[in-house]
């Protein structure tokens, strides 16, 4: 800006004794200057000069305290160098008025528009200007905080921290989180200004949004623990799926796993209970494989309801030699004992006569028993998995099971859904016996989504091993939606087991599913399946949409 002012001005040079440029008539005001020191100012008052002493303008002098009066006044620019004023030029007040007022213009755009919200203040904490963007924070004017008291705005709820005092003691920028009275979170950033002196003259304070940077930390750490959570979740499904054959996706099975996590180290008694073919040995198996027994004993298993009332008792407690007629020589050792220090799993244990249920009994409390034909006491250290497809309570009730042997047995109850109540798994174990017979019969078979949805739309009364059955013929016969949809449609639905029936609407829905998927398959068409059924199409387009079987 000096140096734009300067050379628009000519003044006399008394060594030269000559003017710098051709004088204007504007120009009533000239500087003499000798051996580059300032001497004073010749007034030309028409045709006749004349010098008068007038006070030098120092660079940075307060320009508040100088008078403007018109554009006829000029004053010499002087700068002090080794306490000596030399020299620099001459310049118009009024110029100077407006080019620092272009400046002040560029300085207020800069505030006014900026997205942070910015107002200044004295040491005092007393606000002198606040920009546009306090408004936006705030919901107040900013003409409102102009003049106003920090901590009459502290008061008013406004601001909940004074940064300017902050600013005031310290001599130093002091930055803190602070909620608004708008509610949205702000970085407030107090900055000092000093003066020539080192005093401190202002305080400049920065308001930031951070609200949106604050969300979406909120965001991204919610979900880092939902992610945490699926990992997690993921871990202690997969923590056995592997390898063991065990492959759920259901929320309920997932707790299941969760529980057998938790107990397969403890030796107590669980008994598993669910339908025909949900998977109880593989559950038991599971157990075994997960606890320590896993590497001192063996896991042995017998189905109760398959073994003849009168070898059952030879094949759980064994017998001696000459015990009854047939009996090998040498004796037979039992299962108890074949599997002590491992796991002895007891399945259809609600077909176990009575007479055997209180010998099982004795062995359970007393950890010991004798062989067929023998008096020796054999210890036994065998954990018992027991299983059953009947409701025990209900034959304790019936007097077919004894009540002492169903607390006994009963330590830790293990309730296996039916597959038709856990939709979720029926897509992973479908692809995991895929794949299981791809592999044993080489073959490269794919299933396709709309396979898929009729796998997951059938209520599979044979539960995961009808399902296996199923996808295996599938694979042999090398994929095809006719061979699930024959097997689905051609499926017995006049058979009913009442004891599996838990919610009657579902049964309902079930067979109405697999109705209209029969007509469908006969007759081809919408139209035809619902005449046949005498029902409209609309209605089968409803259930269809119903049941998610539009595919």
């Amino acid at each position: 800006m000096l140096t734009y002012l300067v050379k628009n001005y000519p003044y006399f040079d008394t060594a030269k004794n000559e003017y710098s440029r051709d004088l204007l008539p504007y120009h009533t005001t000239i500087p003499h200057v000798q051996q580059g020191e300032y001497i004073g100012l010749e007034m030309r008052d028409g045709s006749v000069p004349r010098l008068v002493n007038v006070r030098p303008l120092v660079l940075g002098e307060d320009m508040a305290k100088i008078k403007i009066i018109d554009d006829v006044f000029f004053y010499p620019i002087v700068e002090l160098q080794k306490n000596r004023p030399v020299y620099l030029g001459v310049v118009s007040l009024v110029d100077i008025y407006r080019v620092t007022q272009t400046y002040l213009k560029e300085l207020d755009a800069v505030i006014e528009n900026s997205y942070d919200g910015i107002y200044i203040s004295t040491p005092e904490g007393v606000n002198l200007r606040a920009n546009k963007a306090i408004e936006r924070l705030t919901g107040i004017k900013k003409e409102f905080f102009v003049g106003k008291s920090l901590e009459n705005l502290l008061s008013m709820g406004v601001f909940n921290d004074i940064v300017t005092l902050k600013v005031a003691e310290t001599k130093k920028t002091y930055s803190t989180i602070q909620r608004v009275n708008t509610g949205r979170e702000t970085l407030v950033t107090g900055s000092p200004v000093f003066n020539e002196s080192g005093e401190l003259f202002r305080v400049i304070t920065n308001v930031r949004d951070v609200s949106e940077l604050y969300q979406l930390k909120y965001e991204m750490e919610s979900a880092e623990k939902e992610k945490t959570r699926l990992l997690n979740e993921l871990k202690q499904a997969n923590a056995s799926i592997a390898k063991d054959n065990l492959i759920v996706q259901d929320a309920t099975m997932i707790r299941i796993i969760k529980i057998i996590s938790e107990i397969s180290h403890l030796d107590v008694s669980v008994l598993i209970t669910g339908e025909s073919g949900v998977g109880k040995e593989v559950i038991a198996d599971q157990i075994y494989k997960m606890s320590g027994r896993s590497k001192t004993g063996s896991f042995l298993k017998i189905n109760c309801a398959a073994i003849p009332k009168e070898l059952i008792e030879s094949e759980l407690f064994g017998y001696e030699e000459g015990a009854f007629t047939g009996a090998k020589r040498g004796g037979k050792i039992g299962l108890f004992e074949a599997s002590n220090k491992g796991t002895l799993f007891l399945d259809e244990i609600g077909d176990l006569p009575l007479d055997m249920q209180a010998k099982l009994l004795r062995v359970l409390q007393d950890q010991e028993f004798h062989r067929i034909g023998g008096t020796k006491s054999i210890k036994t250290d065998s954990r018992i998995i027991a299983a059953t497809n009947h409701n025990l309570k209900q034959l304790v009730e019936e007097g077919k099971f004894r009540k002492d042997l169903f607390f006994r047995l009963n330590v830790i109850p293990l309730e296996i859904p039916p597959l038709r109540e856990r939709k979720k798994d029926i897509d992973v174990l479908a692809f995991y016996f895929l794949d299981k017979f791809n592999k044993k019969y080489d073959k490269n078979v794919s299933l396709p989504f709309d396979v898929l949805t009729l796998l997951k739309n059938f209520t599979w009364p044979g539960n995961v091993r009808e399902l296996s059955n199923v996808i295996e013929r599938y694979v042999v016969l090398g994929g095809g939606k006719e061979i699930v949809l024959d097997y689905v449609s051609s499926a017995d639905y006049t058979k009913i087991n009442i004891d599996n029936i838990s919610d009657l609407r579902k049964e309902v829905d079930y067979f109405e599913q697999k109705i209209i998927l029969d007509a469908l398959h006969r007759e081809r068409s919408s139209y035809k399946a619902a005449a046949k059924l005498g029902v409209s199409q609309s209605y089968i387009a409803r259930r269809l949409k119903k049941y998610g079987m539009e595919q």
